[in-house]
């Protein structure tokens, strides 16, 4: 396992660039919430990334940071 896992919100748009998965509100956050639900139900370390861009990266270092 890793030491942080980190789970990017839902809270942008979803753009159809090829590559990406369950485009509709619905299918996302079913995801979301599975993808959640299992790394509770395995108890490892995670945080809840969110924010539009600049602010997200920001967000995602805080956690990083924050799990030392």
């Amino acid at each position: 396992t890793a030491d942080l896992y980190l789970l990017f919100d839902i809270d942008l748009p979803w753009v159809d660039d090829g590559t990406r998965m369950f485009g509709s509100s619905e299918a996302r956050q079913r995801f979301f919430d599975l993808s959640k639900a299992e790394l509770e139900r395995r108890g490892v370390r995670w945080a809840l990334v969110d924010g539009d861009g600049e602010a997200r990266f920001e967000n995602a270092l805080a956690a990083i940071t924050a799990a030392g």
